[in-house]
This record gives structure tokens, sequence and C-alpha cells, in this order.
């Protein structure tokens, strides 16, 4: 959770403005799985997800297809909007007959047709009218005051529709950078979308930006460059619709010092062009760098053994002058920034490994592999060829003594060590959010001034079971609605020990979800070369898994020398994550206090 100050010091939004510009800043510049989880699903895809389960080749079994359906409805439930005219009685008739699949104890197969049925006839209504029915109902509610007084009952509806709003364009082929570039330009003063002189209007530049989300696609002539080529005169002049010369593009005056760098002629340098319809200059940037890769990827084949590259930057023509951009390969998590502690920790952790004398040496091995498969798919650029090597390096570590098929091997043993870390993270995200904000609270018992940087984390969870903590705190972000949204229903999440457990098995459901469709998407690069929806925010979650398991298995490996395998490591997780459930149970919290105490952030930031 980040806040931008700009929004509320400058720009005086109504609280329902405010909650929409700020959830656009979380989730599209400071976006992080290592607290709120960011939707990877939306009605659009879940129901495309759903169809590609029953065609007649469909790899998709009845365990996993419950899944899927199980997780559509749940994303349909969610989705008020379905109730509009346009949606219905499609969503409603979809809903019924899946529920009816999912309570049979015998599959139902004679229910396939009518549901391939509704949920084709859905799909047709979500992708023609869903990102508009969003806009539109934005609209009314950003324009409405709302409420003066007490809680605006409509802010959980802002935060759902936006929220799933953005799951849609991502999937539609915008990047986060482009969405990011679409929230500096309307909620700031400039003269994007208002003339100069002219006071800022939110509602003005609201519908500039909903505009440029919906209007048709239109032509972009964008440029990359190829560099370290042998011999930059055996490139043909086209191949298919792509143009490669070694004549850079004649730039104005007015293009930047930047773009004229790249349009520079080089001995080894070959410009590529082409031209893509597309809603935004990053989307046809994007797409051409992909088409490009892959014509250049043959050509590696045999003719050109050189290590040669696609340029990251890009030049896109303009009317004017020619503007240059990034092709969007990041996977937008939290970067760790290590303090000289945290580092001299970390690197104990890592002797622990090294001077192991109980691991075994194919666990051994196994662990440098995850952690070299990790930092390869860290170096590469390609979406794609991250995910693969991220669910290796999973691969890896799960099968060093285990066994089954791999997809249910990884989910079985990922999913306890990923929830178990539930609660560290929202601790951890909310007293580094406090902290950045420079919250003041005081304790509710002795009334000394608390260190939101420094206070650990069993201390921190404590004091957020106390009413009077939780008024200080909301009361303080009460300028952010996006804040007291989410911290609000923290507050309730961990309310009691029971309320915990529930929140935890949702999660625990969600992660297993997540595990499955990374694993399927794994197997459609792997087995069919498939390009995948959603890849950057499956990498985001894959990334952060693999992340949480790694640290996880070194603080275990420190804290119990006589680890021998990952395998212990991961019956050791199940069992605790079941007594930690069964102890909630009971109202009883203290076994989940005492992993808490071992949870504090490796990278030492606060």
């Amino acid at each position: 959770m980040r806040f931008d100050p700009k929004i509320v010091d400058d720009l005086h939004l109504l609280p329902r403005q405010r909650l929409f510009a700020e959830i656009w800043f979380n989730q599209v510049h400071e976006y992080s799985l290592d607290a709120f989880r960011v939707r990877t699903m939306n009605p659009v895809n879940a129901v495309k997800e759903l169809l590609r389960g029953l065609v007649p080749e469909s790899p998709v079994k009845d365990n996993d297809r419950k899944r899927i359906w199980a997780e559509m409805l749940a994303v349909l439930e969610a989705t008020p909007i379905l109730k509009e005219s346009c949606f219905q009685p499609a969503a409603d008739e979809l809903c019924f007959l899946v529920k009816e699949y999912l309570a049979k104890e015998k599959q139902q197969q004679a229910l396939f047709p009518l549901i391939d049925a509704y949920a084709r006839e859905l799909e047709v209504a979500l992708d023609n009218c869903f990102i508009k029915k969003c806009i539109l109902r934005l609209t009314v509610l950003l324009t409405e005051q709302g409420h003066g007084t007490g809680a605006d009952p409509e802010m959980p509806a802002i935060n759902s529709i936006t929220g799933q709003l953005l799951s849609c364009l991502v999937g539609d082929g915008w990047s986060l950078e482009s969405l990011f570039t679409l929230y500096r330009r309307a909620f700031a003063n400039d003269t994007t979308h208002t003339e100069v002189g002219q006071p800022y209007d939110f509602l003005r530049a609201m519908r500039w930006m909903f505009e440029r989300l919906v209007r048709a696609p239109k032509a972009y002539v964008v440029t990359f460059a190829i560099n370290q080529i042998t011999d930059v005169r055996a490139f043909p002049p086209h191949v298919g619709d792509i143009n490669f010369t070694t004549e850079p593009p004649i730039l104005t005056e007015e293009s930047s010092l930047y773009a004229k760098r790249l349009a520079t002629r080089g001995g080894s340098r070959v410009f590529a062009t082409m031209t893509i319809d597309a809603k935004d200059a990053r989307i046809a940037g994007m797409r051409a760098a992909s088409h490009i890769e892959q014509v250049l990827d043959v050509i590696r084949y045999d003719f050109e053994r050189r290590n040669f590259s696609l340029s990251e930057r890009f030049l896109v023509a303009k009317p004017d002058k020619h503007a240059i951009l990034d092709v969007s390969r990041s996977v937008p998590n939290h970067k760790r920034h290590l303090t000289q502690e945290a580092l001299h920790k970390f690197m104990q952790r890592l002797g622990d490994l090294v001077s192991s004398g109980t691991l075994e040496d194919d666990s051994k091995d196994r662990i440098y592999s995850a952690f070299r498969l990790y930092r390869t798919g860290a170096e590469t650029g390609n979406l794609e060829n991250k995910l693969v090597n991220w669910w290796t390096a999973l691969e890896f570590l799960v099968k060093a003594g285990g066994s089954g098929g791999i997809g249910d091997a990884v989910e079985n043993a990922l999913a306890p060590t990923v929830t178990l870390a539930y609660l560290a993270k929202h601790l951890q995200a909310i007293r580094t959010a406090l902290h950045a904000k420079r919250v003041q609270a005081t304790h509710p018992v002795s009334g000394v001034q608390l260190d939101m940087e420094k206070i650990s984390l069993t201390d921190f969870y404590a004091l957020c079971l106390e009413s009077k903590f939780q008024t200080q705190i909301l009361t303080a972000v009460s300028a952010h609605p996006y804040a007291v949204l989410h911290i609000s229903a923290f507050f309730s999440e961990v309310a009691s020990p029971k309320a915990l457990v529930e929140t935890l098995k949702h999660h625990d459901r969600s992660v297993r979800w997540q595990i499955q469709r990374i694993y399927r998407a794994r197997c459609d690069i792997v087995h069919s070369a498939g390009r995948v929806v959603q890849a950057t925010l499956l990498c985001a979650n894959l990334e952060a898994y693999l992340k949480i398991l790694l640290d996880s298995f070194l603080d275990a490996l420190h804290r119990h020398s006589t680890l021998r395998t990952p395998r212990e490591f991961f019956d050791r997780q199940r069992h605790l994550f079941d007594r930690v459930s069964a102890q909630l149970v009971k109202s009883d919290s203290s076994l989940l206090i005492s992993i808490l105490s071992h949870c504090e952030s490796p990278d030492g930031v606060s």
C-alpha cells in the first residue's frame, strides 16, 4: 500500500474520486503481491477459461474442471455489474448450471452442452460490454458526491469495479506502465485534458481517461534497433510485415535526445519497423517486439551465431515527432532494498546452506539449482521464459524426495508455506505504509509513543486487535479511502482467532487455484507453444511464491540444523499449518504468534 500525496494535496478530490485514484495508483504503479491480492481473474477471462476446458482436445480433467469452475462461480457472483440486462439471463443460468455440476458427487457431463451454450452467450456479451459497463457504472459513482458523514456504502463497489476493470485491461493487452501513464496524465494539473490556465477538473479528466480506454484501435508505426549483427547486408528488406533496413528513421527536431540516440546508424545495427493496430502505443510496441523476436529466433537458428539483441526501447511515429518508449518486460513486484543488518542475516542463512552436514547431496544440488533458475528467470526479458524457469525452480525443490503429479505436488507443498506467510505479509505492508505516511500513534494502554519503523510484528499484531489502536490508525489515514478500506478489512479479518482461521482457509484456497493456473500456463508454453493471458500477473504471483518458499526454507534450515531434505521441510510446513488452524478454531493464537516472531522481513525494510 502506497500513498501519492499529489492526489490529496493538490487536487482536493471528493472521497469517492480519491479512492478511485488511489486504487489505480496502487495497482498499476506500486503494485505488490506482498500484501493485497490484485485480481488475476475477472469475469471475462474466467468464462474463457471455463470454455477452454470444454473443447474436445482439452487436457483439463474433472478435478481441474471443478477448481476452475468453482473459481469462475466465485468471480461471477462477486460481480454486481453482471445483473445488467446485457448479461442476463446468460450469467444467472450459467451460475445455476455450474452449481448443479459442482454439487453432484458424480460429474454430470450431460450438463456440458448447456453450460457451453450459456458460457458462449455470456462470453460474447462480456467481450462487447463489460469494460464499457464498468466505465459507465464508475462514471455514475464518481460523479455523485456520496455520503457527507459516516461510511459510504458505495466504496466497496468502487473498489471492486475498478479492480476488475484494471484486470480486464491488462488481459486486453494494456501494460501496467501504460495504465500508470494514464493515471499520471489524468490525476495531474497539466494541459493534457484542460486548457492552459483552467483549474483542474476531475470529471473532465475522468472522461478523457475513459475515452482513451474504449477508443477504437489505430495504426502505430514502431521501430526497434537490432544490435550486434555480423553482416547487416545479409538481412532481407522484408520478412512478412516487418521491414529491415540499416537506415534509421528520419526524426524531427522535436524528438528527444534519447530518441535520436536510438535512431543512430551503426555498423552492426539493423532497424526493424512494423505497423500495428492497437489502442495504445506501448501495446503496439509489445506486440511488435513479440513478432520481431519470433523472426529473430529463426534467424538465430542457423544464419546468425552472434548474440544479437532487440533493443528494449522502441520509437513510435507521431504527427510531429518520434516518441521513445520501453517495452514492458518487468514483473511488478516490490524490489528488496537490503540493509547491512539484513544482508548479514541473509549471508548467515547462505552459510548454513553451504556448510550443512545433514542436507543430502541431491537436495543441496536441487536447492542451488532453484536459486540458479530464479536468477535465469529474473534476467530474461521474456515473460513466458520467466514463468517456465521459475516454475522449474519449484519443481526442483518439490521433487527432491517427492513423487506424484507435479502440478498437485507443487500445490500441496507450496500452499501451506505461502498461507503461513499471509499474516506477516499484511502486517509488514501496513506497518511500512504507516511509517511512510509518518502516522503518529500511541500505545492504547501505556500511552507511550509508538515507533512504526521498529515495532515488532508480534507487538504490532497485538495492537491491531485493540479497538483504541484501530481507531487511531483509521483516523490517521482518513484522508486516504483506499487505506481505510483495506486496513478496516484487515482488522476484521484478524478480529478473532476464528475469524483469522477463516481468512487463512480462504487464502489457502486462492493460492491453490493460482498455483494450478500457473501450472496450466506452464503446460501451454511447454507443450503447445501457447501465449499466456495475464502473463505479467501470473509471473508476479509465481515470483512472490518462489521467494517466500526460498526465504522460509533458508530460515528453517537455520533454526533446524538437522533438516535433511526439502520434503522434510514441506512436511513440517503442512503439519504446522494444520496445527495453527486447529488451535485457531479453539481460539488459541499462541503457535501463530510464535511463527510470527520468525517472520520479520528478510530485506530489513520497515
